[in-house]
């Protein structure tokens, strides 16, 4: 005898809560593994401090004002290539001009080449975004590896200012 709609419908509706809570756990697991490896490599690599303060303020103030609206913005759960490949172009958009911004606040020499160095991780990510994008437009198979590259030069970028205090920086 087949079973009723009542326990067909509850038996799909266990099946998309375990999946929801698979695919959380391994979400979980990513951030915990990603915490890891930022950390290793802050070890790792000697991480350069800057101490120029009014640097700092006015970099995390246009930090704040340029990333807060994406920030804010809602996340569609499931998006298709094309979708994706435009928000990822906005997002690059985005940095790339707040890094041209971030260019024009005075630094103290002694910071320069540090700030330099961060705002050229800056520059790279967003070519990396830009050949993501095109990528899931072309369907070409290389987002996944491109994706990999973005969250290294990520990385990079977000330890620098995480340790010096750039935390609306974070993106």
């Amino acid at each position: 005898m087949a079973p009723g709609p009542g326990v067909r419908g509850g038996g799909l509706a266990a099946l998309r809560r375990a999946r929801r809570l698979a695919l959380a756990s391994a979400a979980a697991l990513a951030a915990a593994a990603l915490l890891g490896t930022l950390l290793t490599v802050g070890r790792a690599a000697r991480v350069a401090r800057i101490s120029d303060a009014a640097f700092v303020r006015s970099a995390d103030g246009a930090c704040s004002a340029a990333l807060d609206p994406l920030r804010r913005e809602r996340r569609p759960v499931r998006l298709g290539p094309a979708e994706r490949a435009a928000r990822i172009d906005r997002l690059g958009s985005a940095l790339g001009v707040l890094a041209s911004q971030l260019r024009l606040i005075p630094v103290q020499d002694r910071d320069r080449p540090a700030v330099e160095q961060w705002l050229s991780g800056w520059d790279q990510y967003t070519v990396v975004a830009n050949d993501l994008a095109a990528s899931l437009r072309a369907g070409d198979g290389r987002a996944s590896s491109l994706g990999s590259r973005a969250n290294v030069v990520d990385l990079r970028i977000q330890l620098f200012s995480r340790v010096n205090g750039l935390d609306r920086c974070l993106f």
